[in-house]
């Protein structure tokens, strides 16, 4: 699978992604995180996700809501939908693998 491009999107409010071009994968690392149907707050829930629970990214992220939001395909269940990156300086996913990416 190729991973996804450089997208260095700007976000206001927003922690900057962890995310690198050329990576495809987040791992869940909030428990009970909400996989929505729409990339906001408001989005119906999908389903809750699991800790530890690989995602892979399907496309491009946006910005809605003070958060940067990944289309993602959870592997287990295999439901699309939206997650939230971070949220309130609280991170929900990370690049899987961790190289150890810190925001520039």
């Amino acid at each position: 699978m190729v991973g996804v491009p450089d997208h260095n999107l700007q976000c206001p409010g927003a922690q900057p992604s962890r995310v690198r071009a050329g990576q495809n994968r987040l791992r869940v690392i909030t428990q009970g995180l909400r996989l929505r149907s729409q990339p906001n707050l408001s989005g119906a829930t999908v389903r809750n996700l699991d800790f530890y629970e690989l995602l892979v990214i399907t496309g491009a992220p946006v910005c809605a809501d003070g958060a940067i939001w990944w289309p993602v395909q959870a592997t287990g269940a295999r439901r699309e939908g939206w997650v939230a990156e971070a949220t309130n300086q609280e991170w929900h996913t990370v690049p899987d693998p961790w190289l150890g990416c810190e925001p520039e």
